[in-house]
């Protein structure tokens, strides 16, 4: 799984964790969030490498569904965009410092 991926499930798991399973979300800090090997979440875990696979997997679509339907993280970025795009375009500096301080708390 490359670092593009890794980011954007990342991203996911911030949104959705809390609608997977305790397994789930398990897997999902071990492989992704921690970036270790199914192989060690299996020994960690004392379950096959398919099992972690197989789960990792299922966790994985489960947020992409959800994503697909509630469009929450794009939107979120979407968001993120525009007011970086209206910090770099105003030269008020008040106003820049309020976008600043609104995509900190982003």
């Amino acid at each position: 799984m490359d670092i593009a991926t890794k980011v954007e499930i990342g991203a996911l798991f911030e949104i959705y964790g809390n609608s997977l399973t305790d397994k789930q979300q398990q897997i999902i800090n071990f492989c992704v969030l921690q970036d270790l090997s199914l192989g060690e979440v299996s020994d960690l875990l004392n379950i096959s490498r398919q099992a972690v696979k197989y789960t990792l997997d299922n966790a994985i679509l489960s947020m992409l569904k959800l994503e697909q339907e509630l469009k929450i993280l794009d939107k979120f970025q979407n968001l993120k965009h525009k007011l970086t795009d209206l910090l770099e375009s105003t030269q008020d500096s008040n106003l820049k410092q309020q976008i600043s301080k609104i995509l900190e708390e982003l």
